[in-house]
């Protein structure tokens, strides 16, 4: 995809994520910038020993997206889910948005491990108040032997 490609669907998401629903170009340019976007950082997956499927399949295949200019990725356990900032996914290189899956993959597995994923929002702050270092600290560790292998990009 070309970079006027890039900036004409960041430009069209600034003001409004709804026109990736309601526009058929801006969707049909999403969809090929998606597609071709999953496929590199695939590869990179594979380098670090993991793969893209893996990731769909522990997120139910559902990826929110977001124009909020504070939150850049970040795993939901109340839904199972993950969202990104779709500018985010437009400007980062694909082994960021690989090294984001294994960070907030790490995550989904932790809640997962904890018999945490669709618990309520109030046993959600609970959880993370006991377990939020522990949780981030492993996620981190994952995330940089990954980026450790993937090094040489």
């Amino acid at each position: 995809m070309l970079v006027d490609d890039r900036l004409i669907l960041a430009s069209a998401f600034i003001e409004d994520l709804k026109s990736l629903e309601t526009n058929l170009a801006i969707q049909k340019m999403w969809n090929i910038f998606w597609e071709k976007t999953k496929v590199e950082v695939d590869k990179i997956l594979q380098m670090g020993g993991y793969r893209l499927s893996y990731y769909l399949d522990l997120f139910g295949s559902t990826m929110e997206l977001t124009i909020d200019r504070r939150k850049y990725a970040e795993f939901s356990p109340e839904r199972n889910s993950i969202l990104f900032n779709v500018l985010i996914l437009l400007t980062e290189p694909p082994y960021w948005i690989a090294s984001t899956l294994v960070h907030e993959g790490d995550h989904q597995e932790f809640c997962q491990e904890h018999n945490m994923l669709f618990k309520s929002c109030e046993e959600q702050v609970i959880f993370h108040r006991k377990y939020h270092r522990e949780m981030e600290l492993r996620a981190h560790k994952r995330e940089l032997i990954f980026l450790e292998v993937v090094r040489p990009l």
